[in-house]
């Protein structure tokens, strides 16, 4: 979209049925402050995306490339900056996020339950709905390369009015910090210093509190 850059905002409606024209025009007219993030990325070029150059089957079998880094976390890992980030959306108010906490500063296999608190305050004139979202980052020490960024908790933030404030918890288990290790079949939880980041979608610029917490010794399991 090379014309982007020259209007003020673009609405993305998807396809909303019989009552499109409607529900447009109240997020138009500003009877609804809309609140909607993209679930996807928008690449500046097909040349960016993660899968181009090898999208179409060779002799019945499709090459995933990629690896990892599907979708938001190729353009992290990469460092491209795409048209429109994961996660992304516009209001017509505005957020300030302060006082990032974690419940627990270290974390182990028989105690693995991580709260983060983060305060959200509606600095516009109207009242809206913020979508928070927390991001991960594994350990740098780890000997396999993993996406620098992976969402693994988000809380919506309903009608918050003009110079109201609320606390928003989020809660991170051994399911967000595990990967499966194909070589021994086996979930792993590795030791090291976990990276966290919290922001209104996965844009650098947009993920303004950042905290850590250590795993002391690493773990293995399987199962549900």
């Amino acid at each position: 979209m090379p014309w982007a850059e020259e209007v003020p905002a673009i609405v993305h409606a998807w396809y909303l049925g019989n009552a499109t024209g409607e529900a447009i025009g109240d997020v138009i007219t500003g009877r609804v402050n809309p609140s909607g993030r993209l679930s996807l990325t928008f690449p500046r070029r097909l040349e960016d995306v993660p899968s181009h150059g090898h999208f179409h089957s060779e002799h019945g079998k499709v090459r995933y490339a990629e690896d990892l880094f599907v979708g938001y976390k190729h353009f992290h890992h990469r460092k491209i900056s795409p048209q429109f980030y994961f996660g992304y959306g516009l209001s017509y108010t505005t957020f300030a996020y302060s006082d990032l906490v974690l419940s627990v500063p270290t974390l182990s296999a028989g105690d693995f339950a991580l709260t983060a608190s983060v305060t959200i305050m509606n600095t516009g004139l109207v009242a809206g709905t913020e979508v928070v979202q927390l991001y991960v980052a594994l350990p740098a020490t780890s000997e396999l390369t993993h996406p620098p960024l992976m969402l693994k908790a988000f809380a919506k933030v309903v009608d918050l009015a003009p110079g109201q404030s609320t606390v928003v918890a989020l809660a991170l288990d051994k399911y967000a910090v595990s990967y499966w290790e194909e070589r021994i079949a086996r979930w792993v939880v590795e030791s090291g210093v976990y990276i966290i980041r919290v922001g209104k979608s996965s844009a650098p610029e947009d993920l303004v509190l950042s905290g850590e917490f250590v795993v002391e010794k690493g773990f293995e399991w399987n199962g549900l």
